[in-house]
């Protein structure tokens, strides 16, 4: 069964990391593990879907601001995080050239 997490663009620009720690709380649950599996942004709304982890190893998400970056930023910022384990799993717009990506990388992954 899938869960759906909701959140709006002002809760992550509030508290990033806090919204960030919520998501990887969200997929602990002792009811089922979960991975997010899709984000979708429509207007000020962010809504998370994560479906059932199975065997797949437990992940961590961040979040991750970027501001004013072109295409060529944007590249550059995934191979890096993909260099330390991450993927990146979708992006949010916050306005004014901020953008707001969301990564994951197997939980005990230093």
């Amino acid at each position: 069964m899938q869960k759906i997490l909701h959140y709006t663009v002002a809760d992550l620009c509030v508290d990033l990391e806090g919204v960030s720690a919520a998501v990887t709380k969200a997929c602990r649950q002792p009811s089922g593990p979960y991975r997010v599996r899709g984000l979708v942004q429509v207007d000020d709304a962010i809504v998370l879907q994560l479906l059932p982890r199975g065997t797949w190893p437990g992940e961590e998400y961040r979040f991750v601001e970027v501001s004013d970056a072109s295409a060529e930023d944007i590249a550059a910022l995934l191979t890096e995080r993909w260099a330390a384990g991450f993927d990146c799993l979708g992006a949010v717009s916050a306005g004014d050239g901020l953008t707001l990506c969301l990564f994951a990388r197997p939980e005990g992954r230093a």
